[in-house]
């Protein structure tokens, strides 16, 4: 109620973004209380009326709110396009460089865990993993998405790209956790060692 209340008077200022933001928050919180299919499907059009307007603070808020509830729902098409949409922000680098955004990096291993987990496509999932190599250079996970690269291409049957991806891991990698995972995963690509951690909201 007033929420509604003081809407007219702050839909044509900077703070409108924030009042929807509040509404969507609040009805999602009424949604894992209830459970019901009327009040997800509120609070997913209420973040959709932010995700599909301008690029306000609080856009990429919305949008990856957005791609819980298609992951809740599993509908993972939709989630990886909703991740995909906040990752190609960070290709307009600005003129004071980039700003790394958790989001990013998370939404990069969350593609990467969706392509091998849930919708088994691990040729996919091993460019996805590469990837966040590539996206991140710097990252101390970097042993960690090669592991899992490692375990898509065998999946995908793509044994000399495993190979090269276990020499790696040795050359590069030699205090790594996952050197002990290698035969496991050679054995038996689909077993519970080659299952990557889902990723905290």
């Amino acid at each position: 109620a007033w929420t509604r209340e003081i809407a007219g008077t702050l839909v044509h200022t900077t703070l409108a973004d924030d009042l929807l933001y509040q509404a969507a928050d609040e009805s999602q919180r009424r949604a894992l209380i209830t459970d019901t299919r009327a009040a997800w499907a509120r609070t997913e059009a209420l973040y959709r009326r932010l995700a599909d307007g301008p690029r306000t603070p609080l856009w990429n808020d919305a949008v990856w709110e957005l791609s819980w509830l298609y992951h809740r729902e599993g509908r993972y098409p939709e989630e990886i396009a909703a991740i995909e949409t906040i990752l190609r922000t960070r290709e307009a680098i600005s003129l004071f460089g980039q700003d790394e955004h958790p989001f990013y990096w998370m939404g990069q291993l969350r593609i990467a865990r969706l392509r091998l987990v849930e919708l088994a496509q691990p040729a996919a999932a091993v460019r996805a993993y590469l990837r966040y190599a590539e996206l991140f250079p710097m990252t101390i996970k970097k042993d960690d998405v090669r592991f899992y690269a490692l375990c898509a291409a065998l999946r995908a049957g793509l044994r000399a790209e495993a190979d090269h991806l276990a020499a790696t891991l040795r050359s590069e990698h030699p205090d790594s956790r996952f050197l002990r995972r290698l035969e496991p995963a050679f054995a038996d690509p689909h077993g519970p060692h080659c299952v990557p951690p889902e990723v905290e909201r």
